[in-house]
């Protein structure tokens, strides 16, 4: 759940792990084409009822596993009624307060909910090895931006017009390194 730099990054650790037939359930548009450019199945929660569509692609057994990566409580309850039985579903995205879950489709199902947190030892040292051997293309989803853009750069991932930037503190787009607000 989510297309964002956080999703896209678990899409292409499952992938880099041999998990090729990946849905992920994003409400952006653009994000939604970054995550089909790099092999995902993608569905709109605007326009589907996610649990439905994956109930149908899955023959009523669910997804071996779900990643909640966009911090949107109907996307956690989406994830929990979408996996299969005794399936985990890690919690990675950070929520801004309480969430309510139905706390019945967890225990029946049996269901694993993991949050995550922090980085275990050697993850870094992983993640560099999979992008080194070209796991994690930046292709459609990451875009270099100069200094001068830093803000709007920023609003643009806020409001989902783009997945992630990345500031070039060298270039200044021409517009000057102190502009846009950046002081």
């Amino acid at each position: 759940m989510g297309a964002g730099a956080v999703g896209m990054g678990v899409l292409f650790a499952l992938k880099a792990r041999g998990v090729h037939d990946v849905l992920v359930v994003e409400p952006s548009p653009v994000r939604r084409a970054a995550a089909e450019l790099h092999g995902a199945h993608v569905g709109d929660p605007r326009t589907a009822d996610v649990v439905e569509e994956v109930m149908v692609r899955t023959r009523g057994r669910g997804v071996d596993a779900a990643f909640e990566c966009s911090g949107s409580p109907e996307a956690l309850n989406a994830a929990l009624r979408s996996v299969a039985a005794r399936a985990p579903v890690v919690m990675v995205a950070l929520y801004s307060g309480p969430v309510a879950i139905d706390a019945a489709t967890l225990r029946l199902a049996e269901l694993a909910l993991l949050g995550c947190e922090a980085y275990p030892d050697g993850v870094f040292e992983r993640v560099i090895a999979s992008m080194d051997a070209g796991h994690y293309p930046t292709g459609g989803w990451l875009d270099r931006i100069p200094l001068g853009d830093t803000l709007a750069g920023l609003r643009d991932v806020r409001d989902r017009r783009r997945v992630k930037v990345l500031v070039d503190v060298a270039s200044d787009g021409g517009t000057g390194a102190g502009s846009g607000g950046v002081h």
